[in-house]
């Protein structure tokens, strides 16, 4: 899961606030005609009223959630950069069944605006399919990880066959026997590794499918959602669906992040 966004230092903001900044100046150059004219008074009220605004504006409750708000903005333009500079490395298919998940997205979104309180229908599935295109592109991110050249499977076959009528040759005792078995230990290790890939591959693959199936499905139901209780209907049953998939996901991501796509899991998780 990725981490809780920070909240931001609310202190911080309220100096760094441009109004405040353009405020500081004003005072700093009233503060320095006082101190020249021996105006303490008027200098020691200047302070007061810098003080108060740094006790007070990081507590009002307006001003907070104005700072989370701009810290969400933020952190949702470095993840989409970041989530667009791992989609960009991805292979010219993997990138093609990614824009079109995308595209199914803003397809069903669209039709949600054209539904009876779309504002409301949007809020709710527009974090799900964001979730959607995530795995998607997480998915896709294994899939190019994983890709196995079948040239790579038979020179592995072929070595394990030659090692081994080799060793057949051997004498027993001979000096080359052991460095001999040692390597073919070491190919067929190799090999296993090989198939565990290819089986993780397959998995990431079929996931994909079912996310690419779940999407359509909601936008085949939501290009007909003409009736809006039998519409809300579809989305309820689907939005089980689109759970499950996610715990199901959930899982398989902990083992890839394990195995392989190490700093484009580990990115997509930030």
């Amino acid at each position: 899961m990725p981490p809780p966004t920070q909240r931001p230092s609310y202190l911080k903001a309220a100096i760094d606030h441009p109004m405040h900044r353009t405020a500081l100046g004003v005072l700093v150059i009233l503060f320095a005609l006082c101190l020249w004219r021996r105006l303490w008074s008027i200098a020691l009220l200047l302070i007061a009223a810098e003080a108060l605004y740094l006790f007070l504006a990081p507590r009002l409750s307006p001003f907070q959630k104005a700072c989370d708000d701009k810290n969400a903005r933020l952190e949702a333009q470095k993840r989409a950069a970041t989530l667009e500079q791992i989609a960009s490395r991805l292979s010219t298919n993997a990138k093609a069944r990614y824009d079109g998940v995308q595209r199914v997205c803003g397809k069903f979104l669209d039709t949600l605006r054209a539904q009876p309180s779309p504002e409301a229908l949007e809020a709710l599935w527009a974090p799900r399919l964001k979730t959607l295109s995530e795995w998607a592109l997480r998915l896709l991110v294994s899939i190019d990880a994983t890709r196995a050249d079948s040239r790579d499977l038979r020179a592995l076959q072929n070595e394990i066959e030659s090692l081994e009528r080799e060793i057949a040759a051997l004498a027993e005792g001979s000096a080359t026997l052991a460095a001999k078995q040692q390597k073919l230990a070491l190919t067929r290790s190799k090999l296993e590794r090989f198939a565990q890939v290819k089986d993780q591959r397959e998995a990431a693959i079929v996931q994909l499918e079912i996310i690419e199936g779940v999407l359509d499905d909601l936008l085949a139901k939501g290009l007909s959602g003409h009736d809006e209780a039998a519409f809300g209907a579809q989305l309820a049953l689907l939005s089980g669906q689109v759970d499950a998939l996610g715990d199901s996901l959930g899982g398989m991501a902990r083992q890839q992040s394990d195995a392989y796509a190490l700093d484009s899991l580990k990115a997509l998780n930030s």
